[in-house]
């Protein structure tokens, strides 16, 4: 349920007037068109960067499922965004092994649907 809204609200936010770049290939697509694509893919890393925002981007089809990820074009987009130290900062909370109890999911639900409501 988290992971529905973490991806409609990636989606939308990075949208204007319903529209949304690929963070990768800049594809320009209706939000509910794209993914809400993983740097470090979401099978390999833990709730941590599974729903970080630095991790979840818009990314097209192609990008996210056929190229899987583009990922050397999503690093160099996350250093453009976020600075040098951003990979080195989500490999580091990747080795962090942090279970999220039931009261964080459901804290984190209650946020993302406020944060929807808001874009709505």
């Amino acid at each position: 349920k988290l992971w529905k809204l973490v991806s409609e609200y990636v989606r939308r936010v990075y949208s204007s007037d319903g529209m949304v770049r690929c963070f990768t290939c800049g594809t320009i697509k209706h939000w509910k068109e794209v993914d809400a694509g993983h740097f470090i893919d979401k099978s390999v890393c833990g709730a941590e960067l599974y729903f970080d925002l630095r991790n979840v981007k818009p990314q097209c089809t192609k990008c996210n499922r056929f190229l899987h990820g583009a990922k050397d074009v999503y690093a160099r987009e996350l250093v453009r965004v976020y600075g040098k130290n951003i990979l080195d900062n989500l490999f580091a909370v990747k080795q962090l092994i942090r279970k999220w109890d039931d009261e964080r999911y459901l804290k984190e639900i209650e946020k993302y649907k406020q944060l929807l409501e808001k874009l709505k």
